[in-house]
């Protein structure tokens, strides 16, 4: 199967317009921001309208204040804003605007595995791996270590 890549503002100005329709989207996700629970270039996330009230713990696409696209994980909510921050990321957060949620990512999936990003098994590791944040940059280099390509 031939691999095209195309401009982020393309695809997402389509992602949009079908989460809009209320349809769910499937993409391939960049990057490590999310390591180790979204591994760049080989995990796929599946997207649904926001629906429901945002909670800390769960993961959106966004445009961030200075404009990137990113899927990070919900730190904090306040009225005006939302913080986020990526699992693979070592203390920095990014902020967004309400209206600049674009959707929420339901599931991941890695090859023929679909795993529910809000299951309480799921959601106990999110919370571990957020209390681990002290030491996440050694945890990340041993995994860096053990998963190479």
């Amino acid at each position: 199967m031939k691999k095209i890549t195309l401009p982020n503002e393309l695809v997402i100005a389509e992602v949009k317009k079908l989460i809009d329709e209320g349809k769910e989207v499937t993409l391939r996700v960049k990057g490590n921001s999310m390591l180790p629970f979204i591994r760049g270039d080989k995990d796929f996330v599946v997207m649904r309208q926001v629906d429901a009230p945002l909670r800390r713990w769960d993961i959106i696409l966004a445009r961030d204040t200075e404009c990137r696209l990113l899927i990070h994980r919900i730190v904090a909510i306040t009225p005006d804003r939302v913080i986020m921050m990526g699992d693979g990321n070592l203390g920095y957060t990014e902020k967004c605007l309400h209206k600049d949620i674009i959707a929420r990512v339901e599931q991941i999936r890695k090859g023929d595995k679909l795993i529910n990003c809000y299951s309480k098994s799921m959601l106990a590791k999110t919370i571990w791996w957020h209390r681990l944040l002290p030491i996440r940059r050694y945890l990340l280099a041993i995994y860096r270590l053990t998963h190479k390509r």
